[in-house]
């Protein structure tokens, strides 16, 4: 049996790596190229498309967080709705269009992927949730 740390303690790292991310992409734009930096500007106007991407994001991290509980919590149907989140997640990826990140950003958000493979492993191919933990 593994040990339900491991589980709880990816889940909450892979929560830690996203947060990280998303602030050093922020506070590190201002280290990128001026032209970057300048074809991030032309893109940050809200389009269409980006609506679209917008409303199918919303529910999918909807899904992530409460999948993540319910793994945290050592749940079953934490790992199935976690699984879907994450398939439907990078479903959505053709629509976003390019984007432009900052290398150590992109390295923090990657780690954050190797991550929540991990948890999937464990979630889905050991008996951690199987145990007297869970539902």
């Amino acid at each position: 049996m593994t040990n339900p740390k491991y589980l709880r303690t990816l889940v909450i790292l892979e929560w830690l790596f996203i947060i990280a991310g998303i602030i050093l992409s922020t506070m590190l734009e201002k280290q990128l190229p001026v032209e970057l930096r300048q074809w991030i500007e032309m893109e940050s106007e809200f389009s269409t498309n980006d609506t679209v991407v917008l409303i199918g994001v919303l529910p999918i991290l909807a899904a992530s967080i409460l999948g993540s509980i319910g793994l945290y919590r050592l749940r079953k149907w934490g790992a199935s709705t976690y699984l879907m989140s994450m398939i439907l997640g990078y479903a959505l990826y053709p629509f976003a269009g390019p984007t432009v990140e900052h290398a150590f950003a992109c390295m923090v958000y990657e780690v954050s992927v190797i991550i929540s493979g991990m948890i999937v492993a464990i979630a889905f191919f050991t008996d951690t949730l199987k145990s007297n933990h869970s539902e």
